[in-house]
């Protein structure tokens, strides 16, 4: 069980991945990624990611990458989702 496990393991680099083994398992339901801006020169691009769940935008990532805006939304959304079900 996924809430059995120690909170840093669960926040390791795959966050993407965390996020929807968390969202499957207690709401049957799947995140989705939408990128929500891309700016400045090829040779430093910055990206923006919003990461959706439940209709709702939970999260934006930011970063020099898809990839990388992806995970940093997956992890604040992990997070919070994690957070408020402490509580």
């Amino acid at each position: 069980d996924i809430l059995s496990k120690p909170l840093k393991e669960l926040l390791t680099l795959d966050y993407k991945s965390r996020l929807q083994e968390y969202t499957q398992e207690h709401y049957k339901e799947a995140p989705s990624y939408n990128m929500k801006n891309k700016s400045g020169p090829d040779h430093r691009t910055s990206f923006e990611v919003e990461v959706i769940f439940q209709s709702k935008v939970w999260a934006i990532g930011l970063g020099p990458s898809k990839k990388q805006a992806s995970q940093d939304a997956a992890k604040k959304a992990l997070e919070m989702l994690l957070e408020s079900n402490t509580k």
